[in-house]
């Protein structure tokens, strides 16, 4: 049985390195940290050549084999040099922003990459896109003349990406702020529609703070409106870009501050990080009528848990805000106290996490992941990593 195991990881994990997964294997965050998965054994380890010093959002995207392409905080983007590109400062977003921006390639090229930022607060910029062509500046990239394009004033911090029900295409996906509006963007091999579907759905966002993700199936997208202690939850239709109008409110109580969102792997359970009044991480398992909430994690010491963030080894890495390390929640398909979240999991060499990690999308195909869902199926292994340390 034992061995049966890691042949099934073996054969899940080669056929995701087929599919070019190694997009998210590096990470920069925080005040200049990193972590890759880029080692033997995929554990990852600490980065320390990183530029970036953000107190919330960022992204980071490498090329399928996982060699760095670039990085951001909404502000600033930088090559695999670790320099400012050339026509890289100066952008609309803020690295105060929860979801300050995301990285989306363009359908059908395999040079051209969409940077989406969201501005911060009361900040008047809205949700903007710049293109990026790696073909510039000697190989290492550049914006092109489409710089701070703007998709909508009034944003929310919010900010994800789903892949299109074709596999091919993307929806872009913020929300309005003081508003119960989602705002859906079609990018198609012929650039990014800025005519976006809107859907009416969930409360108001009166507080721009909070995280925006989708499951892996990209049919289902959770949301933390942090001001108002929101949690929701909602159902997602890939090929349409309509978030369903009846979601499900986990979470409404002002007394408390909700912020990082993650989905376990299989979309089963629901990760949410809770500021105050006590900092907790809180799993709802979505199999249950009554949608079950376990605190599997409480402060101790003197941070707060801030983003939740699905690695390539499909494990949870937890911001543990001025703190020097990572938490991971090890197995987070399973439930309650069963996923085991380990506190001090990745050393960040010293340097220290802030609020968020990288913003990466819902990025797996779904023939992977029916494939992976057989193969485990016939095996009769749980579907998580056999590593625990």
């Amino acid at each position: 049985m034992k061995n049966s195991r890691y042949i099934i990881f073996f054969l899940i994990f080669s056929c995701l390195s087929l599919y070019g997964q190694k997009e998210w294997n590096n990470w920069y965050f925080g005040e200049n940290a990193g972590i890759t998965f880029n080692t033997p054994d995929g554990i990852p380890i600490a980065l320390t050549d990183g530029q970036l010093y953000s107190e919330e959002g960022c992204t980071t995207i490498s090329d399928k084999s996982g060699i760095l392409l670039f990085y951001s905080d909404g502000r600033t983007i930088y090559n695999k040099s670790h320099l400012i590109l050339p026509n890289g400062g100066g952008l609309s977003g803020d690295n105060n922003s929860t979801q300050s921006s995301i990285i989306i390639s363009k359908p059908g090229s395999k040079n051209i990459f969409y940077l989406i930022t969201t501005d911060a607060g009361i900040g008047l910029n809205g949700c903007r896109y710049s293109e990026i062509d790696l073909n510039l500046d000697g190989g290492l990239g550049n914006i092109n003349t489409n710089k701070d394009i703007l998709l909508f004033n009034s944003s929310t911090e919010k900010l994800t990406a789903i892949r299109h029900s074709n596999g091919i295409d993307w929806w872009i996906i913020g929300h309005e702020w003081d508003s119960d509006v989602f705002r859906c963007y079609l990018v198609t091999k012929s650039g990014i529609n800025l005519s976006p579907v809107q859907s009416i759905a969930g409360l108001p966002h009166t507080d721009k703070k909070g995280y925006l993700k989708a499951s892996r199936y990209g049919n289902k997208l959770a949301l933390a409106v942090t001001g108002s202690g929101i949690v929701e939850l909602f159902n997602f239709d890939n090929s349409k870009g309509i978030v369903d109008s009846k979601s499900i409110l986990l979470n409404s109580s002002s007394s408390q501050s909700f912020y990082g969102i993650e989905f376990s792997p299989d979309g089963s359970k629901l990760y949410a990080s809770r500021l105050d009044p006590t900092s907790a991480i809180i799993q709802y398992d979505l199999n249950e009528p009554s949608f079950n909430q376990t605190i599997i994690a409480e402060k101790k010491e003197n941070y707060s848990y801030g983003a939740l963030q699905l690695g390539p080894d499909y494990r949870i890495y937890v911001a543990k805000i001025g703190n020097k390390c990572l938490g991971r929640i090890n197995y987070p398909d399973s439930s309650g106290l069963a996923c085991k979240y380990v506190d001090s999991s990745v050393s960040l060499n010293n340097m220290i996490c802030r609020n968020g990690l990288p913003n990466n999308y819902s990025r797996d195909l779904l023939k992977i992941q029916i494939k992976t869902k057989k193969l485990l199926k016939n095996s009769g292994v749980s579907r998580t990593s056999p590593r625990e340390n």
